[in-house]
């Protein structure tokens, strides 16, 4: 599944200096929290996965509609938080049974004033089967980014525990 990358905004520090009666210490550096913006997002990407049911290959396309909202706070980070659904058709590889997706998932985006950047998401949903099995998808994600664009932490939970499958399969 593809995570949606967003863009950041710049900032900038203001301080004060000395008076002509007296020396004063500079003033703290402040940030005024900008105004939210929130946006919308539709796109459809090709997309394949393999069936936790029966191992076949899935080829199809999947949809993705949501919104996000992106706000800078005072301390010049910029957070994006959004959410999401996504609606796909498959074709089974080995079957030729066609699968259909529906999935809801949400996220946060933390890109602090040192320029890495943090995601979490979650996402929960199905894809069923025309002969009615289901596979129940539900996942976590964490990924860090350095200032360089390259991942330094990579971390999928399929659950609180982290032993189930990230995807089991319900047969019809």
């Amino acid at each position: 599944m593809r995570n949606v990358l967003l863009a950041a905004l710049t900032f900038t520090l203001a301080a004060c200096g000395q008076t002509e009666l007296a020396p004063q210490s500079a003033a703290p550096a402040i940030t005024a929290q900008a105004t939210p913006s929130t946006y919308a997002f539709n796109f459809t990407e090709p997309d394949a996965f393999v069936s936790a049911c029966n191992g076949e290959q899935l080829i199809g396309t999947t949809t993705f509609v949501g919104s996000g909202q992106e706000v800078t706070d005072g301390k010049g980070e910029i957070h994006v938080v959004y959410k999401y659904t996504m609606t796909g058709t498959y074709t089974g590889q080995t079957t030729g049974m066609t699968y259909t997706q529906s999935n809801i998932g949400r996220g946060i985006v933390r890109i602090p004033s040192s320029e890495f950047v943090s995601e979490k998401g979650l996402v929960n949903g199905q894809v069923t089967a025309e002969d009615g099995s289901t596979i129940l998808i539900r996942w976590r994600v964490h990924f860090v980014r350095d200032a360089k664009g390259e991942l330094r932490v990579s971390r999928i939970n399929l659950d609180d525990d982290s032993n189930p499958p990230i995807a089991k399969c319900q047969h019809g």
